[in-house]
């Protein structure tokens, strides 16, 4: 990496970069900005990939300049649940609760061969993936199943697009295995999770053990891999409508007794809204203990819960306010788009925001800018990213939007007009379609 020589000040910057050759010239100056919580636009250079100055009026020479006009400059959005080999997948019937969208999607799996299963994830994710990018996502982390009639298929497709999508969006995997079956399926499934982990295909084991009668037993021997390969666990827990939160309760001890605090993420738990709030705030003292990261999915949970309910209907979500309030690191994100799991979606993170705020009552500016954050620096808290944010030092993943904060880029589901990756301007809003390679 370059120094950068700012010959406003006439100061040489960064001396605690290691390899600095001094230079005049930066790769790009994005100009005239609102940052979060600085009082004053600024200017934001970049070198090497990185932000390597703030300041006003910035009087440096760079092979390219934005100009920001007083938008909004933000880390890019991080979508921290998604599930990528299934979206943009349709059956011939609408799913109308959990278990039938998850039948579904298994009969598909025995209907086609594995070279067929991994072109069609393939194509369908780069659809949800071009969105994403184009609404400033660049951080996606996606559950893909591990299915008996498939295998690794689906993992190794997505590992595929990691590797063609690395310059554009930073893709995450964790593998999901489907452990409805009997118990030579099932012990296939942790040996398919133990050849994904040597072969370093995953950033995370995931699993919905809750489902099963077995449940302590299959959460125990999902903590026990996670530990070690020293990865994350990425649990979907205890996504029902009854008051039953007994995985939630078992993971938290688990997390301290395998010394994993940190490196956990419980996604859904909405049963938490259907317990008393002495168990509930019990359990919610103890994410936030042993530092356990909590991720809600509104969008797909109000369309799925409560299906079977009468009057009074259930809404879906869980404990969203008091998760925020008890100081749980808690994210939002998209969970499935256009599936049987929830036929609608756009992979926009404001969008998703949006909802979450509404169905949480989190209106007031201080918890606005709080769910603002709860689409970027928490997921990627979540996720383990590293150099995360708009600040020297920081990697050069940004976005600007029409807005002049974060608020007011929620509450106007503002355009996102300039995309950053890795210090290179990937899109503009005037050339959003041509983001193959840099603008």
């Amino acid at each position: 990496m370059s120094k950068l020589y700012c010959r406003k000040q006439g100061l040489t910057l960064f001396p605690h970069f290691p390899n600095y050759v001094e230079v005049e010239t930066i790769d790009l100056l994005i100009k005239d900005v609102h940052l979060e919580g600085q009082p004053t636009r600024v200017d934001v250079a970049i070198d090497e990939g990185h932000i390597v100055c703030i300041d006003q009026n910035l009087d440096v020479s760079a092979e390219q300049v934005i100009e920001g006009q007083g938008k909004f400059l933000s880390p890019g959005f991080v979508d921290a649940h998604t599930h990528l080999d299934k979206t943009y997948w349709s059956s011939d019937t609408q799913a109308h609760e959990l278990h039938e969208a998850i039948a579904q999607y298994t009969a598909y799996c025995h209907q086609v061969t594995a070279e067929q299963f991994k072109e069609s994830i393939l194509e369908r994710s780069a659809k949800v993936l071009d969105q994403a990018l184009r609404a400033g996502t660049l951080i996606i982390s996606s559950h893909v199943n591990l299915e008996h009639a498939q295998g690794l298929a689906g993992v190794e497709a997505m590992v595929e697009q990691k590797t063609r999508y690395q310059n554009r969006v930073d893709i995450h995997v964790t593998a999901m295995p489907n452990f409805f079956g009997s118990q030579e399926q099932i012990d296939r499934q942790f040996a398919w999770l133990e050849e994904a982990c040597q072969k370093n295909y995953l950033q995370g084991i995931g699993g919905a053990p809750y489902h099963f009668e077995n449940a302590a037993v299959l959460t125990r021997k999902l903590f026990d891999l996670a530990s070690r390969y020293g990865l994350k666990i990425d649990l979907h827990v205890d996504e029902r409508d009854d008051p039953n939160i007994d995985n939630l309760e078992l993971i938290v001890d688990l997390t301290k007794e395998y010394g994993m605090g940190g490196r956990v993420i419980c996604s859904h738990i909405t049963a938490l809204s259907a317990v008393d709030d002495s168990r509930a705030y019990k359990v919610m003292e103890g994410l936030h203990r042993e530092n356990i990261h909590v991720i809600t999915l509104p969008s797909c949970n109000l369309y799925l819960m409560g299906r079977k309910d009468k009057e009074p209907i259930r809404r879906g979500i869980t404990r969203i306010k008091e998760l925020s309030e008890q100081g749980v690191n808690l994210s939002y994100a998209s969970d499935n788009i256009r599936d049987p799991f929830r036929p609608i979606g756009n992979a926009n993170m404001l969008e998703e925001g949006l909802l979450t705020a509404q169905v949480s009552r989190m209106l007031s500016d201080q918890e606005l800018h709080e769910v603002y954050r709860m689409g970027t620096f928490h997921p990627a808290q979540a996720l383990g990213i590293k150099d995360y944010g708009v600040e020297i030092g920081s990697k050069a993943d940004v976005i600007l939007l029409e807005a002049s904060h974060d608020v007011e880029a929620l509450v106007n589901q503002a355009a996102v007009t300039h995309v950053v990756k890795n210090g290179k301007l990937l899109l503009t809003k005037e050339c959003s379609t041509q983001f193959m390679d840099p603008c």
